[in-house]
């Protein structure tokens, strides 16, 4: 013989013609446990005689509870008090929400009634009328009473992508509970992605593996990477074309391509410029990089460092590299006589730098500090 478990005992017995309910103190008791459920039986006769009682009892786990004792059957005046006391059966719904199982259908159909009971007891949801397990608004109005209802919300509403996604723009934790049909289906999980970023851990596995899909929803929330399978994490070209989308993709490859230096410093810069601001660091004093970047893609030049702009060696080597970067040179530099003249020579403008004319070259370098836009039609024309 040994202590399995602890009852706690919910009875219902009448005072002064009103029922009233209680839980009496866990009783704990020495049972075979491959006989409790008789020893509970023993238990619960032997404590309650009186067949006006009725009691509930709680095994102390999940699954363990059932309706025990004598006569438990409520007789039709009983019935007539419950549907005439509603306050009485709320107050019994917080110990035990098996109760609405034997109330009237009144009261069950009762909005009013029934969102005041699943304030109490969440599971009081699975034991609403029909008619309001089809008001989508009454469910909805449950759930923002209290967010535990989600797990006892109608399987025909769990299948309804429409309403789930309303659910969804309140309570992102829905999502553990619509059909698996949902959870695989790619418009409606983005669209919830659209509704609320924190549905990110609740993307089925199918769709974790899928590319196309993650793709997209990675230009709605880039942190939907944490959830991608790890397959997908160390598939270069696919991390390459999340990064196209979004720079931020770059802090969630796997540790091989992080050491793989080509794919850091070249692969994925080509891929989407913005990556080099990573990088500023150490790419500082290293030029010769940088110029090739900037050589295969001008943009990236927005992203170096500020003190290699105002370089005029190098922004000279730059525009001889790329002349489209022409459009990302500082003003300071572009307005200085200086700087403009070894552009001249050194995309050897016709006439510039043989010009005997200084008027001429003066009348150039006025336009050009009067609208720096002006060099840029000049050289690539």
């Amino acid at each position: 013989m040994r202590v399995w478990g602890s009852l706690s005992v919910l009875f219902i017995h009448k005072v002064n013609g009103a029922l009233n309910m209680g839980p009496t103190d866990p009783v704990a008791i020495d049972s075979d446990p491959n006989d409790e459920q008789d020893a509970v039986k023993r238990f619960v006769d032997t404590l309650f005689r009186d067949p006006g009682r009725r009691a509930r009892v709680d095994l102390g786990h999940k699954g363990s509870s059932s309706l025990l004792g004598p006569n438990f059957q409520i007789s039709n005046s009983e019935m007539t008090d419950l549907e005439n006391d509603p306050e009485t059966v709320l107050e019994a719904v917080s110990e035990d929400v098996n109760v609405l199982k034997s109330s009237p259908e009144k009261l069950k159909n009762d909005r009013e009634f029934m969102l005041k009971a699943i304030q109490k007891n969440p599971e009081a949801l699975q034991f609403i009328s029909e008619e309001l397990k089809n008001d989508q608004l009454f469910v909805l109005n449950a759930i923002l009473y209290n967010a535990e209802v989600c797990q006892f919300i109608p399987e025909k509403l769990k299948n309804d992508g429409a309403f789930m996604l309303k659910v969804t723009r309140f309570f992102s934790g829905v999502l553990e509970f619509v059909s698996e049909e949902l959870k695989n289906n790619k418009e409606f999980m983005l669209q919830a992605l659209q509704e609320n970023e924190r549905v990110l851990q609740f993307i089925s596995e199918e769709l974790r593996n899928d590319q196309d899909f993650m793709l997209e929803a990675i230009q709605k929330n880039v942190d939907v990477l944490r959830f991608i399978s790890k397959e997908l994490k160390n598939d270069r070209i696919f991390m390459l074309k999340a990064i196209q989308k979004n720079v931020g993709a770059i802090q969630f490859i796997s540790k091989e391509l992080n050491h793989n230096r080509r794919f850091m410093m070249v692969d994925a810069i080509q891929e989407n410029p913005e990556v080099l601001q990573f990088f500023l660091q150490e790419l500082k004093y290293n030029q010769k990089i940088l110029l090739k970047i900037i050589r295969d893609n001008e943009k990236a030049f927005q992203f170096i460092p500020k003190e290699l702009k105002e370089d005029q060696k190098f922004m000279l080597e730059v525009i001889l590299y790329n002349e489209r970067a022409l459009q990302f040179i500082p003003k300071e530099l572009k307005k200085d006589p200086e700087f403009i003249s070894m552009v001249f020579i050194w995309f050897g403008i016709k006439n510039w730098y043989s010009c005997k004319h200084e008027n001429i070259r003066r009348f150039w370098l006025k336009v050009i500090m009067y609208n720096e836009r002006a060099l840029q039609f000049i050289l690539l024309s």
